[in-house]
């Protein structure tokens, strides 16, 4: 097969049911309409923050930020037709969504957060150490960051057949290993209940 080229993947899901498919897939014999209710409230007592601001970070239509509480929540995400949907399904005056690059530049301007939870983001993130570093810089110190992902195995946006066919490729970087090398210190992981998602899927929890 012909190498895969990296290429940043922006999807553009009209609808809320188009967005939710896209956001949790089915599997282990669920829908994606199970998984979204089961998952969500296995992880909703577990995302504990001290109240403040709470950064989801890839939250999509914002399944996550609807649920964290009492905190207010600055979603973030690339895809401009989930950022657009994440209001409406959220439905909470704590919520507001903008692109990394805002969030950037509010981090540039003094913007720090108490919290951050990124579920099956950080494996599709293309340049992961850049928003990892974003992260890092947007939390103060000793805030938490919640992460779900396979460990050890990345699902990168690419390309093949001369830009023709999309797919997801295994870039090899590990998440664990990036986030100890910018400064995250490690302190706990939870296996993923196995009825929910694929094995392997961890829920780890990082100090900044």
């Amino acid at each position: 097969m012909e190498q895969a080229k990296y290429e940043p993947r922006i999807f553009i899901q009209p609808t809320l049911d188009d967005a939710k498919q896209i956001i949790l897939m089915p599997e282990q014999g669920l829908t994606t309409d199970q998984r979204w209710e089961l998952e969500t409230e296995w992880l909703r007592p577990k995302l504990q923050f001290s109240e403040g601001l709470v950064i989801d970070y890839g939250c999509g239509v914002g399944r996550l930020s609807k649920v964290i509480e009492p905190n207010y929540v600055l979603g973030i995400d690339i895809s401009p037709t989930m950022r657009a949907q994440a209001p409406d399904y959220v439905q909470k005056p704590g919520f507001a969504v903008t692109h990394p690059f805002f969030l950037e530049e509010m981090v540039k301007a003094g913007l720090r957060a108490n919290g951050a939870v990124a579920v099956w983001a950080l494996q599709h993130c293309l340049d992961l150490k850049y928003d990892l570093q974003l992260l890092y810089e947007a939390l103060l110190p000793g805030a938490k960051f919640y992460c779900v992902d396979q460990l050890n195995r990345r699902y990168v946006p690419a390309t093949i057949n001369d830009g023709k066919e999309f797919t997801w490729v295994n870039d090899g970087i590990s998440i664990d290993q990036t986030l100890h090398d910018i400064g995250f210190a490690f302190d706990s992981k939870e296996d993923m209940p196995e009825n929910l998602c694929q094995p392997g899927s961890v829920f780890r929890t990082w100090i900044r």
